[in-house]
């Protein structure tokens, strides 16, 4: 017969504290864009995560940004507020702080139906994601060097 496993499981051991500190990347082409969340996320899932993360959204977002604009136009507060809603959190977890809370305040007011700030936060919008866009394909094309 063989030995009964133990009754507890052995913890790894804590991780050790690195006297350097950790790396911030510069996204110097927007102070709308904090690099702090590009070390967060490194720090989550490592380079090729940051990469893939920043393909993705560069791929994802620009459609989504027009679906913006064409629901606006069309009038549909539901639409607005779908399209608007898929990127808060991806954009904010880019860093692109100001485009974050733009889609932000562009999901509230389609919700409360409040047609007035709605052209005017997704005119925002516009060149505020062109500043972003520009800032993450740079940092991608970076990272892919």
């Amino acid at each position: 017969m063989g030995a009964s496993p133990p009754p507890f499981r052995v913890r790894p051991p804590p991780l050790a504290l690195s006297a350097t500190p950790p790396k911030v990347f510069r996204l110097s082409v927007s102070p709308d864009l904090d690099p702090a969340a590009i070390t967060r996320l490194e720090r989550l899932g490592g380079p090729p995560f940051v990469a893939r993360m920043l393909d993705l959204f560069l791929r994802d977002a620009p459609p989504k940004v027009a679906a913006i604009r064409a629901a606006l136009d069309a009038y549909d507060s539901d639409a607005v507020a779908y399209w608007a809603h898929g990127l808060i959190s991806t954009s904010g977890n880019l860093g692109a702080t100001r485009v974050s809370e733009l889609v932000r305040q562009i999901e509230q007011a389609a919700l409360a139906g409040r047609w007035e700030p709605l052209t005017s936060l997704v005119d925002d919008l516009g060149p505020a994601f062109a500043t972003v866009q520009a800032g993450l394909a740079a940092e991608l094309e970076r990272r892919q060097r």
